[in-house]
């Protein structure tokens, strides 16, 4: 076997450097998203650890403010309620303006109160007014607020509730001394605890102006408060007073909501981030301090948040550039070590491939490349012996072909199946060299398997044709047939199947194939060797397809033959109808039916229907030519049976099947024949079951609508005879009836003598009916009786004399005019 060289080369002009490219470009994508990922994770972590630093500012400052308003309320409260102001104030609201003690009682008042004021270390109220419950200011530090009315500010209508309270205010007319102050008033309560009027004490910004500043922890960070009025109140980066800022919308929109929604929750430090004054983008939190009745905001640019974070960018692209740059090399300089080699492997693979049994690869490394060259050389050093190999292996398999072939040709050319038998298992020995081939077939019953032809190489005494194997022995034969499955024993020594044979004395291992059609086992293929585990995997191969063509053959040869019986079968239904139709009685068209089933090449049972039983015509075995069971009754519910055919015309059964009809008793003796496939014809006359034809045959496929036709006609042909014949009797009867009724018409017209006239209606009557008892009554009315003047009881004629009309069945007639049976 020569090498054959292709006669184009496929030309692979890419590069393994280019095509690793991706790879590369995977790897840097891998780095940059990694990068990406820490520095918006960074960003996060940022982003909330600046919300929590703003947080802690907010309860802090709270807290503050809380203590620092707390001791105000503190001290208005006392000096209010518990010092001897206390019952001063409520007189001095009680006086009417035109009392001459009026203006005295308020200075005494106003003293009091920067008395216990300025006692303090830091003073905590810059000035003082007192208010009635409409909210008109009596007196005050200064005597322009003096007459003014304060009643409509939300403030002071809340007063009521008997706390002290806070605010802050922006240019709150007419405590306008300073454009930003809180607000913090006690209200007053006559002895019968209603409300009469308050304290309102008034504190300048400055030290919200602290507050403010404490809470800027960044540079660039801004706290401010917003008031009930939704004014905000911040540090002024120029003078550093506390003054009015004008907010974003943006900043409106969130904070104006989210500090109402603290307000009526009355907890919680919400985190925003929002475009603040001038659209700078910033983190904030805010919250609401009930004891200054105002929300408190803290939020520092985003931009400061994250500087430290974005001076790091320049760095880290630089890194990532250098990271690229040497990544790529190193890439490049590994991928040109690997390649170089492989292109050395690739170039002796190449020249291998095209005839070159003696080229092989450089072996100079220790890596994987280095044992992928010691693996090319193995596989080449595997190929060159494959090579010689297989050179050895086709001519074989084109002996095999070659033996085939001539099967194949035998198959298709002959229709002797003695003559190819005898031709396979002779080309199987000679040209596989085995030791013996032979060739069982298996009978009707497929009980048994018969050989038929055989070869042996030796020079012993072949095994002779007929010998025959049970197949309910315990042999290889059996299994394989049993199991349509080929059976391979390399050592029979060691095989529990194997059955030793005289004959065979050398067998040292034997394959045993199937003959079938799909699940249809026709014979047994037996093929012995005399050395141990010849039978190879190609080999049975070739032995299976040997099989599948023989059994191929052996069922053409049977169908071919079945199809030559069928036509000279249904040749000899179509000349035996006319006798069917020519028999002028139901017995002739009977036995000419069952002369006419006898040369069918079916089982056949021929049965005619009496009273609830099915009586045997004929029951015949053509292949055994004898017929079974004579004369059998089989009991069984004809109606039922009937039945089963009032809506088909036959019915077809395959193996164990079982129909509504078809009485079981009488499937058990098919069955007893051997037959696999049953149909039943029946033969129904006027709509009555008169006889029923069982066809029988060991093989189901037989049993074709062609096949059948012939004898569903047959059985028609049956059925119109018998009607014909029944009709012709009707006919027949009728027209013997009509006669006598003629005869006796013409004897009453003629006859004189009245007893002779009764003798003629007996005999008219025994030519209709056969020989009967007769008599005949007279009814007398007027005297109530019947006499019978003529009597025969199959003895003498004789009279009975008259007697009464009573209740016999003579009586019973002529009383009713009706025939009686």
């Amino acid at each position: 076997m020569s090498q054959a060289i292709p006669a184009s080369t496929r030309q692979f002009r890419g590069k393994l450097a280019r095509t690793t490219l991706p790879t590369l470009f995977l790897t840097l994508v891998s780095i940059v998203i990694v990068g990406s990922v820490a520095y918006f994770g960074a960003k996060d972590l940022l982003k909330k650890q600046s919300f929590a630093q703003l947080v802690t500012i907010e309860k802090n400052l709270e807290s503050q403010i809380d203590t620092w308003i707390g001791e105000r309320h503190i001290l208005l409260y006392h000096t209010v309620n518990e010092s001897q102001l206390s019952s001063t104030i409520e007189h001095f609201i009680s006086l009417d303006e035109q009392d001459p003690t009026f203006d005295s009682v308020g200075e005494e008042i106003l003293t009091g109160l920067d008395l216990a004021n300025s006692q303090r270390p830091q003073p905590p109220f810059n000035y003082f007014a007192i208010v009635d419950k409409d909210g008109e200011i009596l007196t005050a530090s200064f005597s322009d607020w003096v007459g003014e009315t304060i009643e409509a500010e939300p403030f002071f209508t809340s007063l009521s509730t008997k706390t002290v309270q806070s605010e802050i205010a922006y240019r709150l007319h007419p405590f306008e001394a300073s454009d930003i102050i809180i607000i913090t008033a006690v209200p007053i309560f006559a002895e019968n605890t209603s409300y009469s009027g308050a304290v309102v004490a008034i504190t300048r910004e400055n030290d919200l102006r602290t507050f403010l500043q404490t809470a800027q922890i960044y540079p660039a960070s801004r706290a401010y408060f917003v008031n009930t009025d939704e004014i905000y109140l911040g540090v002024s980066k120029l003078l550093q007073n506390v003054v009015r800022i004008e907010p974003s919308e943006k900043q409106k929109q969130t904070l104006n909501a989210g500090i109402k929604e603290v307000r009526e929750s009355g907890e919680g430090y919400p985190q925003a981030d929002y475009l603040s004054f001038n659209s700078e983008p910033v983190l904030g939190t805010y919250t609401w301090i009930q004891e200054i009745n105002s929300g408190f905001v803290v939020e520092v640019p985003t931009v400061t948040v994250y500087a430290r974070l974005n001076n790091l960018l320049p760095i880290a692209a630089g890194l990532l550039g250098v990271t690229i740059l040497i990544t790529g090399l190193l890439f490049w300089q590994r991928i040109q070590h690997i390649v170089q080699p492989l292109t050395e492997i690739t170039t002796a693979a190449q020249h291998f491939s095209e005839g070159d049994w003696h080229k092989r690869a450089d072996v100079t490394r220790n890596d994987e490349i280095g044992f992928l060259a010691h693996s090319f050389n193995q596989m080449a050093n595997e190929l060159s012996s494959l090579h010689r190999s297989l050179e050895f292996q086709v001519n074989e398999r084109a002996k095999q072909i070659r033996t085939a072939a001539e099967v194949a040709k035998i198959a298709t050319s002959t229709t002797n199946l003695d003559e190819l038998l005898r031709q396979t298992v002779r080309l199987i020995v000679e040209r596989f060299d085995y030791y013996h081939a032979a060739i069982y077939l298996l009978d009707k019953t497929k009980d048994n398997a018969v050989l038929k032809e055989s070869f042996s190489a030796a020079d012993t005494d072949t095994l002779k044709p007929g010998l025959t194997i049970s197949l309910a022995s315990r042999s290889i034969i059996s299994h394989v047939s049993s199991n349509n499955q080929h059976y391979i024993a390399n050592d029979i020594s060691a095989d529990p199947l194997y059955i030793p044979s005289t004959n065979l004395p050398d067998t040292q291992s034997e394959a045993v194939i199937p003959l079938s059609v799909g699940d249809n086992v026709l014979g047994i293929l037996d093929v012995q060797g005399n050395q141990l585990n010849i039978f190879k995997p190609d080999k049975v191969i070739t032995l299976g397809m040997l099989a599948n063509q023989i059994a191929s053959a052996l069922q053409n040869m049977r169908l071919l033959e079945a199809t030559r019986t069928d036509l000279q079968a249904t040749a000899a239904l179509c000349q035996a109808s006319y006798k069917i139709t020519e028999a002028n009685s139901a017995k002739n068209i009977l036995e000419a039916l069952s002369d006419i089933l006898k040369q069918s090449p079916f089982t056949h049972a021929f049965y005619q229907v009496e009273l609830n039983s099915l009586h045997s015509i004929s029951t015949v075995d053509p292949s055994e030519e004898k017929v079974l069971s004579p004369d059998q009754q089989i009991p069984i519910n004809t109606q039922k049976l009937a039945n089963a055919f009032r809506s088909s015309s036959s019915i077809t059964i395959m193996g164990n099947e079982r129909v509504d009809g078809i009485p079981a008793s009488l499937m058990r003796i098919l069955q007893q024949l051997g037959d696999q496939a049953f149909s039943f014809f029946p033969i129904m006359p006027n709509d009555k079951l008169k006889a029923l034809v069982i066809l029988g045959s060991v093989d189901p496929s037989r049993f074709t609508p062609t096949n059948l036709e012939p004898y569903s006609n047959l059985t028609k042909i049956t059925r119109t005879a018998l009607e014909k014949v029944a009709a012709l009797e009707t006919i027949q009867h009728q027209l013997t009836e009509l006669e006598s009724l003629n005869a006796v018409s013409r004897s009453i017209a003629t006859e004189t003598d009245i007893n002779t006239l009764y003798k003629i209606i007996h005999q008219q009557i025994n030519q209709m009916l056969g020989e009967v008892h007769f008599f005949i009554a007279l009814y007398k009315p007027e005297s109530d009786t019947i006499e019978i003047p003529y009597i025969e009881d199959g003895t003498q004629n004789a009279s009975i004399a008259p007697f009464p009309l009573g209740k016999g069945l003579t009586s019973i007639v002529i009383r009713s005019n009706q025939p009686l049976m």
